[in-house]
């Protein structure tokens, strides 16, 4: 995130269960909170952002909603289960929000 300055390295393992562990690298205090509060991810919060943990507890971290981590957590859960192809995730290029000055 070059908005906020902080770094952010999210890993996610398939527990074989319905869930996929998520470990979250950070040094945003608030994101530090949200991988403590988090964990797991279950895999019925792949197809959906209503009413989901990830998203209840971005909020209750503190987390704002132009927060990009809550997003990639479910990117990366994605990967995780087969939905999203690795091989084509790593090939991309990295996402990026461009501001642009209004004239």
């Amino acid at each position: 995130m070059d908005i906020c300055g902080f770094r952010h390295h999210i890993m996610v393992e398939d527990a074989s269960d319905g869930t996929f562990r998520v470990t979250i690298e950070s040094d945003c205090p608030n994101v530090q909170m949200y991988d403590e509060m988090l964990g797991y991810v279950e895999s019925e919060e792949l197809t959906r952002l209503n009413d989901t943990r990830v998203i209840r507890l971005a909020d209750a971290a503190g987390l704002t909603p132009t927060c990009l981590v809550p997003m990639a957590v479910l990117n990366a859960c994605w990967v995780e289960a087969g939905l999203m192809s690795k091989n084509l995730a790593c090939k991309s290029e990295p996402l990026r929000i461009i501001f642009h000055r209004g004239s």
